[in-house]
C-alpha cells in the first residue's frame, strides 16, 4: 500500500442552508433520511486534491438541511512521483477514505455548531465508514502542455 503524504491546505463551507427553518419539524415521528455523496478533483499546478462532501438531511421528501463542505489537501512531491502511472496520478481508495473521513468528520463538528437554537439541534451526523462511498482508487488524468 503507498503512502500519501499531505498536509491539509485549506476548508471552505460552500453551501449551508437550513430550509427547516420554516418548517414544522417533529424528529419523534416520521424518519430522517442522511444522503451523503463525495468526490473528488485533482490540481496538478499546486498537487492539491479537493475533496467535497454533500450532506443533506431530509424527512418525507422535504429537506431539512442541505450542506456542502470542500477540504483541500497538498500532496506531498515525493508523493505525487510515486503516485504516477503513465499520464495519470493514481490516488489509492485508502488515502481518498483518510481525506473523507477527516472532512466528514469536519462537517459534523460544523453541522453541530451550526444548527445549534434551530429545531434540528438534537440531530447528529451519524459515524459513517468512507469505504461504503469510496470503492477504488481514483485516477486523475495529467494534462500536459504542447
Amino acid at each position: 500500500m503507498k503512502k500519501v503524504g499531505y498536509q491539509i491546505a485549506g476548508m471552505e463551507l460552500a453551501r449551508f442552508s437550513l430550509p427547516v427553518m420554516e418548517m414544522n419539524v417533529d424528529l419523534q415521528g416520521k424518519p430522517l433520511s442522511v444522503n451523503t455523496r463525495v468526490n473528488f478533483a485533482f490540481g496538478e499546478t499546486a498537487n492539491v486534491l479537493r475533496c467535497k462532501l454533500s450532506v443533506d438531511l431530509v424527512q418525507s421528501r422535504a429537506p431539512l438541511l442541505q450542506t456542502e463542505l470542500l477540504m483541500f489537501f497538498k500532496i506531498k512531491d515525493e508523493s505525487i512521483d510515486e503516485l504516477k502511472q503513465g499520464d495519470s496520478v493514481v490516488v489509492p481508495r485508502s488515502a481518498l477514505c483518510q481525506f473523507a473521513s477527516f472532512c466528514y468528520g469536519a462537517l459534523r463538528g460544523i453541522m453541530y455548531v451550526k444548527t445549534m437554537n434551530t429545531p434540528i439541534e438534537k440531530v447528529c451526523l451519524p459515524p459513517m465508514d468512507m469505504k461504503n462511498l469510496i470503492t477504488e482508487d481514483i485516477a486523475f488524468p495529467l494534462h500536459h502542455d504542447e
